[in-house]
């Protein structure tokens, strides 16, 4: 049975719903201690996950079009009815599906585990861009994406979305980046830097421990992060390419790792 909580939400005055629309920043994330996921796919992928999420918020439309995962899911999480002017004031996209989750901050580990595989990153701020990094990361059995400050917030609403639900089993997590280098090399994991200058990947050895890092999209790597690296990575390109896109760089360092160890 559907797990209802009040009756129909329809006024945008709502306290409670305006203090979910204030989830759409940062900083109201971080106080609220909470999160939106938004549409069918993102929601399956943390009930699947059992990450803790408190309530959903489903239009009588959605409700009646997807009876199937809503009767499976409404006796798992608690719902909350709203209007479709409520639940567009909340999301965050132009033509919403129907469906969002308010789902609980889970504190991540203050101690991480050393990857065997890594990439992180150094500011950088499109948060498709980082999307496309965590499904890379997670298709290439790497243990970890690590955010340095001033990079997109892991838990904003386009970087979830372009995840294709896959946030959540390689959840981005926030570092000191120059403290969890230093914490790398110190551990016999090989740290490489993304650079133009630096030597071809497919010349390197990257079946040990690597930690690849990458820069932000324009001024690329940091020069206080820079001075934490010994040894940097290029991907050679025609002469006439300037650069190619962080996302891309990162993919194909990934699946070049990947290549090396699963050789015979």
């Amino acid at each position: 049975m559907v797990q209802q909580l009040n009756n129909q939400i329809s006024s945008l005055k709502n306290p409670w719903i305006q203090s979910l629309v204030r989830l759409q920043r940062a900083s109201e994330r971080r106080e609220q201690g909470r999160f939106l996921l938004e549409g069918s796919n993102l929601v399956q992928a943390a009930i699947e996950s059992a990450w803790p999420l408190e309530c959903l918020l489903v239009t009588d439309h959605w409700s009646s079009s997807n009876r199937q995962p809503f009767a499976q899911w409404g006796k798992q999480v608690p719902v909350q009815w709203v209007t479709p002017q409520v639940l567009k004031a909340v999301a965050t996209t132009q033509a919403p599906e129907g469906i969002v989750a308010v789902a609980n901050i889970v504190e991540q580990s203050e101690e991480l585990k050393l990857p065997k595989l890594g990439i992180a990153v150094d500011a950088l701020q499109d948060p498709g861009n980082l999307g496309t990094l965590v499904r890379a990361a997670a298709a290439s059995s790497a243990d970890g994406v690590y955010l340095g400050e001033g990079s997109v917030d892991p838990y904003n609403d386009k970087l979830l979305r372009s995840t294709a639900g896959l946030w959540f089993s390689q959840r981005p997590q926030q570092v000191d980046l120059p403290e969890w280098i230093g914490h790398c090399r110190n551990s016999d994991v090989q740290v490489l830097g993304a650079s133009a200058e630096g030597q071809a990947f497919w010349e390197l050895d990257l079946q040990k421990p690597t930690l690849f890092v990458l820069g932000n999209e324009g001024a690329g790597l940091s020069t206080k992060i820079r001075q934490c690296i010994e040894h940097f990575v290029s991907v050679p390109m025609n002469t006439q390419v300037e650069s190619l896109n962080v996302a891309m760089t990162g993919t194909l360092l990934l699946y070049e790792a990947m290549r090396q160890r699963q050789r015979p």
